[in-house]
């Protein structure tokens, strides 16, 4: 969904002899047209009673800074399935569109609802090592040590399942409660920057400017609240916010979201350094 200052234009424009484009018609959307998670759209008849010829639609999303992205382009008018348009209905009535950047307010993330879902099957479950692949990015989840096994052969174990997967290129996540510091030295030597310690981000206080007092936390900040006296002491003793807890070992829904948009986040700035 776009946010306040987005807007969405819809453009149908008419191929002229001279190979130009003329505008036939324009309409403008913005979030207060939402409905259920769409931006439905009328032309009357009016408006296409008198078309003749050769029409294209295209579909933008001007974003309240300035930026413009092209959701489905120049697209013939007559019953064609748009191309570049990810997820069109089967019906052709229906124009679906992923804008791949965060949106304004919402902080949107993509694939942040898919891995949040992994994330919450993988913490229920037995599983040492937990593989999703979304597009471009593999990671690999691990959970909280058991006994018996160590850094090195967890290490070993989590190169092992990327092998068996055909994966080359990885990130490691996990260890989302407390983890002797032991493992995570082991798994930062081993995987480097490859390794987002969700746990160490998240826990992270946020200091005042100009002293060593803690106002905040990297997690409140995230969900953009503002910690109480309780919670600072929390955030002393590097807890997480209670709010995103379901119990001692397992995040509540909101607690997924955060950690997979953390995750993902941290994923994009390393491919960003990358480029």
């Amino acid at each position: 969904m776009i946010s306040e200052g987005d807007e969405i234009t819809f453009h149908i424009v008419k191929t002229e002899n001279d190979g130009n484009f003329s505008d036939v018609f324009t309409l403008t959307l913005d979030c207060s047209d939402e409905i259920e998670g769409k931006y439905p759209l009328k032309i009357l008849p009016e408006t296409t009673s008198h078309l003749y010829g050769l029409y294209y639609y295209s579909v933008t999303l001007r974003f309240a800074d300035g930026d413009n992205y092209t959701v489905v382009p120049f697209t013939k008018l007559h019953a064609m399935l748009p191309f570049n348009c990810i997820g069109y209905h089967e019906h052709k009535n229906d124009i679906v569109g992923v804008v791949p950047r965060v949106m304004a307010k919402n902080d949107y993330i993509p694939f942040t609802d898919e891995l949040a879902e992994f994330i919450g099957d993988f913490q229920s479950e037995n599983r040492l090592i937990g593989v999703k692949r979304i597009p471009d990015t593999d990671i690999l989840l691990v959970r909280d040590v058991e006994s018996g096994i160590s850094a090195e052969e967890l290490v070993q174990n989590i190169r092992n399942t990327a092998e068996n997967y055909g994966i080359k290129v990885f990130y490691v996540s996990g260890f989302f409660y407390d983890t002797p510091d032991s493992y995570h030295t082991v798994m930062e030597t081993a995987f480097g920057k490859y390794f987002i310690d969700v746990q160490k981000i998240l826990k992270t206080p946020v200091f005042e400017n100009t002293s060593d007092k803690i106002i905040s936390g990297i997690a409140f900040d995230k969900l953009h609240l503002t910690p109480s006296v309780t919670d600072i002491l929390s955030i002393q003793n590097g807890e997480y916010p209670d709010c995103i807890l379901l119990d001692e070992t397992h995040f509540n829904d909101k607690g997924l979201q955060l950690v997979a948009q953390t995750i993902l986040q941290e994923v994009n700035a390393i491919e960003l350094q990358s480029q």
